[in-house]
Order: structure tokens, then sequence, then C-alpha cells
């Protein structure tokens, strides 16, 4: 669709990353007319940093709760300072003309994700951990 289109348009998307351009994309995972997940080499405009950065496409509009999840859990200490290890990917953007918002990739476990995310919901009244990881 458009959205997915647009978020295969490298100098579209760079227009929405601050100080950062697309060097390259490759689409990881599609599913017609649901997701996309794309990867981008990025590269900072003063040429300083490259890092890869994975894009999340919605067909129904970027996810902007899952984004501002792991802003909050960033927030709250699950970065690479945790103490423990358990970190998220850090956000960069939302880009909802591309139904897309895109995070950092970083090395790692799903797990720690998972695990990072129940201890927020439970922490914020949603239940016991185990329900939580199963939805």
């Amino acid at each position: 669709g458009p959205m997915a289109r647009r978020a295969l348009d490298s100098a579209f998307v760079s227009d929405h990353l601050d100080g950062v351009s697309v060097d390259a994309l490759r689409v990881k995972r599609y599913k017609p007319q649901r997701r996309c997940i794309i990867e981008y080499d990025l590269r900072s405009t003063r040429g300083d940093e490259a890092f890869t950065a994975i894009g999340k496409v919605r067909a129904k509009g970027a996810d902007e709760r899952t984004f501002r999840l792991l802003e909050a859990l960033r927030g709250n200490g699950f970065d690479e300072r945790a103490d423990d290890g358990f970190s998220v990917p850090q956000p960069l953007t939302l880009i909802p003309d591309a139904g897309m918002w895109l995070q950092r990739k970083i090395a790692g476990a799903p797990a720690a994700a998972a695990y990072a995310a129940s201890w927020l919901m439970v922490s914020m009244g949603a239940g016991p951990p185990q329900a939580i990881l199963r939805r």
C-alpha cells in the first residue's frame, strides 16, 4: 500500500530523521495488507556515526502505543546503562504518513524486552507477568 511505499522511499524516511540519512534498506518481513519490517542502514549527516534501525510498518497505522512504551521503559532505566543488562531498543521516531515507527537495532535476546515490558505493565496494575507475556 501507499504507507509501505513511503517506508521504502529512502529520501522520504531520511526527511523524517533529524541529522541522519538512509544509506540502504532491506525488507526483512512482509505480510501483505498487514505489516512490514524494514531494516535501515543509517548514517549521521556529520558522518561520525553509522547504525542500523528497524522500521515497523502497519497497514492500520503506526503503533504509537508501543513506541511510547519503549520511551517509558528507557526512561525508567531499561537502557544500555541498566545494571542487570535488561534494556529495550531506543525508539527513534514515529512517521505516521508511512504507518511506521523506527527503533535502533540492538543485539541481545528479545526476552529482555518482553520482561521489561511486563515489569512496567505489572507496575501499572495490568496483572501478573505470566499473563502479560502470553498476550
